[in-house]
C-alpha cells in the first residue's frame, strides 16, 4: 500500500498576499507621464536629392522612431526646424 504524504499548505501565503498588495501599490503609484528629455529629433538623409531630408522623433533607449515626417525637405536645417515643432506638438499631449 502506497502511503500518501499530505501536501503542505502554500508556504508564506500571507507574504504572497502582501507582495500582491505591494505590487498593486507600486503600479498605482507609477507615474505614466513621459520625461520630455527622453525624446529627441534626429534628421536623416533618406531619399535622393533635391528633397532628401526628413525628421524622426526618437525616445531614449529605442532604436526605431516613434514618429517621422511624411514629407521630405530640401535642407537638413528645414527638416530640423519642422521636427522641433512636431516634437513640441507631440510633447504637449503629455504634460510634465
Amino acid at each position: 500500500m502506497r502511503r500518501t504524504v499530505p501536501k503542505p499548505e502554500a508556504p508564506h501565503r500571507a507574504s504572497g498576499r502582501w507582495c500582491l498588495r505591494a505590487a498593486g501599490r507600486i503600479l498605482r503609484d507609477m507615474n505614466p507621464r513621459y520625461d520630455h528629455t527622453d525624446f529627441s529629433v534626429v534628421v536623416k538623409n533618406r531619399a535622393p536629392p533635391p528633397k532628401a531630408w526628413r525628421w524622426e522623433i526618437y525616445r531614449a533607449g529605442r532604436s526605431n522612431p516613434i514618429e517621422c515626417s511624411s514629407v521630405y525637405f530640401e535642407t537638413a536645417t528645414a527638416a530640423n526646424q519642422a521636427g522641433k515643432k512636431a516634437l513640441q506638438g507631440f510633447l504637449s499631449e503629455f504634460p510634465e
